[in-house]
């Protein structure tokens, strides 16, 4: 296998581009950023910068157990299983997702820190910055929400895999 083909583009298109946009996740995370562009009643700035503040931890705290989660399958699985998946063209298939999801989060991150600063009422007063903490806030929420479900989706994938693994080792 060439490095090129580890390359996160070249892994997403490989995934499918389209399966990422238009899955339940994305929608979730779509709903979710409907729903607070359209609240209709004002919100505290004290309470957006606790709720960020809590996303960003939260984030923070799922992509340790996204990363831990992903080395605790990577250790269960052995050699052959690993070649056996990888020959019958699904290992990306099934890797991609973890870090797609991993990236999710980061972004969530990143967002939500980015969106906390802007919240500093020195940074708060231009009409530029309300911009860009509209698209952060934006932006955090859409990741938070895609990233948590696609976690949750994770889990199934971890199953079917451990399923798969059992399945071709009792066939030995």
């Amino acid at each position: 296998m060439d490095y090129r083909e580890t390359i996160f583009q070249r892994m997403l298109l490989e995934y499918g581009l389209w399966r990422v946009v238009w899955c339940s996740e994305a929608g979730l995370g779509i709903i979710v950023l409907f729903c607070m562009w359209l609240w209709p009643y004002p919100v505290q700035v004290a309470t957006v910068e606790r709720l960020l503040t809590m996303a960003v931890e939260v984030s923070a705290a799922a992509l340790s157990i996204l990363v831990a989660g992903f080395a605790i399958v990577a250790s269960l699985t052995d050699d052959r299983f690993v070649v056996f998946v990888y020959r019958l063209g699904v290992l990306k298939k099934l890797v991609f997702p973890f870090w797609l999801t991993g990236l999710l989060w980061g972004l969530a991150i990143g967002t939500g820190l980015v969106a906390v600063a802007l919240l500093d009422p020195g940074c708060s007063t231009s009409p530029a910055a309300a911009t860009a903490l509209l698209v952060a806030k934006s932006t955090a929420s859409f990741c938070f929400s895609y990233a948590l479900a696609a976690t949750v989706r994770l889990l199934g994938t971890t199953l079917r895999f451990l399923l798969y693994r059992a399945e071709v080792s009792g066939d030995e």
